[in-house]
């Protein structure tokens, strides 16, 4: 609580301070409506400063919500279901749309968990597992996709876990389109396949 002014100290027991003792409280005076107002216009720019980052950020940033917080505490396939039945997507910036080539955004805000780690994808079973057994955390994880067009693309992602008194909260991704980089390595691993053939063929 931001104050003006200093505190006071109130004793507690009369007696007790006159033998000597240290027994008191601190007595904090009320914020005034003037000072209240103040640290809400200062939130208010410190969101305004969020919104812009994100939104100009050019790389992709989502944020996954549980209506109702996990318990760090079960076990890993108690709190993958959980996960599952609570998570949804409730934020994500522009960059999303660019890197997965969606028509908007608001094709997929609100879209389910399972959604962005399929049920039946062996390998987004792996990763959520991963990503609760390294303290929530996933750290250069690539993947492909592919456009609603067939096409494929390739990012590079992070995943972190809002962790507060024992229960996971949200879930933050941070994902970098790395489609051309990965076309150039492709290419390269390919050249080199045709170089070895060219060597065994010599003889």
């Amino acid at each position: 609580m931001i104050t003006s002014s200093e505190p006071e100290l109130t004793p507690l027991d009369s007696d007790a301070a006159s033998d000597g003792e240290a027994d008191a409280r601190v007595v904090m005076p009320l914020s005034t409506p003037g000072e209240l107002e103040r640290v809400q216009e200062e939130l208010d720019v410190l969101a305004e400063r969020y919104r812009l980052f994100v939104d100009h950020s050019t790389e992709g940033i989502a944020r996954i919500e549980l209506r109702e917080p996990v318990d760090t505490s079960l076990d890993i396939d108690q709190q993958v279901d959980q996960i599952y039945e609570h998570g949804f997507l409730a934020e994500a910036n522009s960059a999303i749309v660019r890197i997965f080539r969606l028509p908007s955004l608001e094709l997929i805000i609100g879209v389910g968990f399972d959604v962005i780690f399929p049920r039946s994808d062996p390998v987004a079973q792996d990763d959520i597992r991963n990503f609760i057994r390294n303290g929530y955390t996933l750290r250069n994880k690539r993947s492909d996709n592919f456009d609603p067009q067939g096409v494929r693309t390739s990012s590079e992602w992070d995943v972190t876990g809002i962790v507060r008194d024992g229960f996971v909260r949200e879930i933050w991704f941070r994902m970098r389109d790395i489609t051309d980089q990965q076309r150039l390595e492709d290419e390269l691993e390919q050249a080199r396949r045709m170089d070895a053939i060219g060597v065994l063929a010599a003889g």
